[in-house]
Order: structure tokens, then C-alpha cells, then sequence
């Protein structure tokens, strides 16, 4: 059965609440790539999470919380090192970030001993911090851009401009990995920080023509643009009422992934191939998944059942 394998930070998020003495902050389970692996989970996926997972309590939490969902944790290292914390300020339903992850098991990733069998037609998915702060960030990109031909490496920035200290670096690694991918997903944020001077069209069609597969690029309340080698095309997203954004693109990268592998979708060519249909899909689906995770606080993907009730109304 195609596998997700996803690689990257677990950490948890202090959001704030109110309790009896005033203003606090209470724990999540999150981190971009896992979340995206809870979402895939959610939408029916089969998802290995392969990043670190400490042997502190906040790692013990998230090693349980995985399971919860249904994501496999067989091939995570468990590891000395602290969790990663980030702290979370809202401004209306946008979230920004204070991350503390120096020393940390995202910081000190290292999958040179990893000896799950990832076969042809899988996908390695990563992205984020976990690309940011060396020695993990170069060993996360050696280990994705090291993925033989057939294996499907999926990257997601979403970019933490507050955390890079050397730009350059960073930069030059995440260009090695949207080298090799076969599947982008980044949000026009992302864009903006990445290549400032190019619309997501231009982005799409660079990176078709550098042989990538698929890309899509997010547009907050404007929906999504996917581009393939056949066709592209733009889903609007969902309005209403949200508790708020946490999680809602790692929800898109999430419903993604589980929509390909359901698709059957197993190489690079099969990504070019997608016609405007299988786009539209695709995509619907998770504008709809993402704004169902914006009705909860923190990151809250849905079930299958509840994107097609959204999407069509409820089962007679």
C-alpha cells in the first residue's frame, strides 16, 4: 500500500487562553509536517511520521497524540534532546509564532541510520523549521534530495522568516529540495519571501518546466492555484466564520497527499498528468478540509466524511 512518509518537527504550541488568574497559555500537539501527517491520517492516508520525537513529556504527548490519529510511529527515533515550543499570538484569526528550538530534537535531526523500506511510488514529505537550524536542517535535506527516482519527495516551506539566521544557507537548501521535488505546496506568503518578483503563475510554470510535478500554491481567502504538466487552474477557498488559521495549509498539504495516493497518483509523470478535473478535485477538497480546521482552535484536521458533507451536503 503507498505509504506517506513524513519527515520533519513535532513541537507543541502554547496558545493562549484565559484561566481564573488571567491570561495564560495551554499546550497543543503541532508542527507543520506533523499536522500535515494527522490530516493525511484523518483523510484515510497510510502515514509513517519518521522526524524525532523526544523522551520528554512533551514528546511522550506527541508520540501518544499520533497514534490517536492513526499515524504510524514505528520509524521514529525517540531521542534525549527537548521538544521544540512555540508560542502563539493571534491577531483576528492569523496566528504568529515565537519558536524556541535551540538543542532541540527538531534542531538535532539525523536520519542517517533510517531503515524503514520507503518504496517506489511513496512519498517523503517535508518542510518547515525543521529545515531551518543546523545539523538537522542539512540532514533533512540529504536525506530527501538523497530519495532514489520513483519515490515522490513532497515540500511544503512554509517559511518562519523570524527563524533564519543565514539566509543564504537556507536559501540555497530549500532551492536543493524544490530541485528535486516531485510535488510543491507553499502559500503566497511563502511565495512573497521566496521569489518576491514572481506571480504564482510564473512560479507554477518555472517549476513545471524544472520537471516538477505538481504545484500549488495557497491565497489565504482567495482559495488555491495547482498547476500540473496538463493543466491549471484556480479553486476559490471557503468564507464564514473561523476560530482561527493554525494548521489550515498544513490541512491543504495534508488533504493533498491523501488525495493523490487515493488518486493512485505513484510517480512524477502520473503528478504532470493530472488533467483539470483531478486538479479540481484535489483541490476543493482541501480548501474544504482547511477551512473545517479553522473551525477549531489549533489544529484540527477533519475526517473524510465531514469534507464531503461540506462539499455536497449531508449523506441521505
Amino acid at each position: 500500500m503507498q505509504t506517506i512518509w513524513v519527515a520533519g518537527e513535532a513541537l507543541i504550541d502554547f496558545v493562549p487562553t484565559d484561566t481564573p488568574l488571567g491570561p495564560g497559555f495551554a499546550p497543543r500537539c503541532g508542527g507543520s509536517t506533523y499536522n500535515a501527517a494527522k490530516a493525511c491520517a484523518r483523510l484515510g492516508a497510510r502515514v509513517e511520521f519518521i522526524g524525532p520525537l523526544s523522551t520528554d513529556l512533551f514528546g511522550q504527548r506527541l508520540a501518544q497524540d499520533l497514534s490517536t490519529f492513526g499515524v504510524g510511529t514505528a520509524w521514529a527515533k525517540t531521542v534525549p534532546s527537548p521538544t521544540t515550543l512555540a508560542f502563539v499570538e493571534f491577531h483576528g484569526a492569523d496566528a504568529r509564532y515565537a519558536f524556541f528550538n535551540e538543542g532541540s530534537a527538531t534542531q538535532r535531526t539525523d536520519l542517517s541510520g533510517f531503515d524503514g523500506q520507503i518504496a517506489a511510488g511513496d512519498f517523503v514529505h517535508v518542510g518547515s523549521i525543521s529545515l531551518i537550524d543546523l545539523p538537522g536542517a542539512g540532514n533533512l535535506a540529504d536525506f530527501a534530495c538523497a530519495q532514489p527516482k520513483g519515490v515522490l519527495v513532497s515540500v511544503d516551506p512554509n517559511v518562519r522568516p523570524g527563524m533564519i539566521r543565514d539566509l543564504g544557507a537556507w536559501r540555497g537548501r530549500m532551492g536543493r529540495i524544490l530541485d528535486r521535488a516531485d510535488l510543491i505546496k507553499l502559500s503566497d506568503e511563502d511565495l512573497a519571501f521566496l521569489a518576491p518578483d514572481q506571480t504564482p503563475e510564473d512560479f507554477c510554470a518555472q517549476r513545471l518546466g524544472m520537471g516538477c510535478g505538481l504545484v500549488i500554491v495557497t491565497l489565504g481567502a482567495g482559495g488555491a492555484l495547482l498547476a500540473s504538466g496538463a493543466a491549471m487552474l484556480r479553486v476559490p477557498g471557503h468564507s464564514g466564520p473561523m476560530r482561527d488559521t493554525v494548521g489550515a495549509g498544513d490541512t491543504v498539504t495534508g488533504s493533498v497527499l491523501a488525495g493523490l495516493t487515493a488518486l493512485g497518483a505513484s510517480g512524477r509523470g502520473q503528478l504532470a498528468d493530472l488533467n483539470g478535473a483531478a486538479l479540481r478535485e484535489i483541490g476543493e477538497a482541501a480548501m474544504a478540509a482547511a477551512w473545517l480546521n479553522c473551525q477549531h482552535a489549533g489544529c484540527h484536521p477533519p475526517g473524510a466524511a465531514q469534507v464531503r458533507a461540506l462539499r455536497f451536503g449531508p449523506a441521505p
